[in-house]
Parts: structure tokens; C-alpha cells; sequence
């Protein structure tokens, strides 16, 4: 089960998925980066470690 952040987290995910692929609205690079952070920050969550690329 997620915590309440982690499941923000997804979310987010998820809506940026959303505006990028049927959206067409444009992503920055910071909102890829965040995305990232969010990504990782919920693999070490649901792992117990950082996710390694």
C-alpha cells in the first residue's frame, strides 16, 4: 500500500502522462526533471532502494 505522498506522487505521474499524450500541452524540462525525482522517489519507496539506471 502507498503513503498518502507516494500516491501524490503517482498521480502526478500519471497527469503528466495524460497532458503530454493526448493533451499534446508542451513538458519542460523542469517538469521532466521533477517527473524523474517523483519516478525515483517512489521506486526507493516501494523498493527500500534507489533505483539505479
Amino acid at each position: 500500500m502507498l503513503d498518502d505522498q507516494t500516491s501524490e506522487g503517482l498521480y502526478e505521474l500519471v497527469r503528466l502522462r495524460v497532458s503530454a499524450d493526448y493533451l499534446e500541452e508542451e513538458l519542460t524540462v523542469a517538469r521532466a526533471r521533477e517527473a524523474l525525482e517523483k519516478a525515483m522517489a517512489i521506486v526507493q519507496g516501494v523498493l527500500g532502494e534507489e533505483p539505479i539506471w
